[in-house]
């Protein structure tokens, strides 16, 4: 079970913590991750709040090493019935920069999580017929002397460049 915790900072951002837990916690457990956490008490925002607000955080199949510490602090103290704990923020849509997201690790969240599986596009290999165009569309990052040698090796390979190489 999800639970997530609202944690306002200023008018425009607002702590995130998604808790996955195995069962209720207890009054005492709850206080205590108040206090770790240094929240008073749960926010709660009504939907049209928080349409005000983009959801940054990080890819949900994916464990933060932030997440990794506070297990070990919690489980450490006898907190045990949190399986897991990300952090993400909510930032005002008109002081959201895009520069802020980390396409590698981070994303936006449409709506709150309910879960830590995340089900990608199923990924199917296709043909590359212009490696210019891919390295632009993908941002692979190649410069010219490589786009010159990837074109060379595989026409003397007499092979077909798919996306997958």
């Amino acid at each position: 079970m999800i639970i997530n915790l609202l944690k306002p900072i200023n008018q425009n951002f607002i702590e995130s913590y998604y808790l996955d837990i195995s069962s209720p916690l207890s009054s005492k457990d709850e206080t205590i991750l108040f206090q770790l956490l240094n929240m008073d008490d749960t926010h709660l925002l009504s939907k049209e709040e928080r349409n005000q607000y983009l959801e940054i955080g990080p890819y949900p199949n994916m464990a933060t090493p932030w997440c990794t510490n506070a297990l070990a602090i919690l489980n450490k103290i006898g907190i045990t019935k949190i399986i897991r704990i990300e952090k993400a923020k909510l930032i005002r849509k008109n002081q959201f920069k895009p520069e802020i997201l980390d396409p590698m690790t981070q994303m936006i969240y449409s709506e709150p999580l309910t879960s830590f599986i995340f089900e990608k596009e199923k990924f199917l290999p296709y043909l590359v017929n212009n490696i210019e165009e891919e390295n632009q569309k993908h941002k692979l990052g190649f410069d010219q002397q490589d786009l010159d040698f990837y074109q060379k090796y595989f026409q003397q390979m007499r092979k077909l460049l798919n996306n997958i190489e």
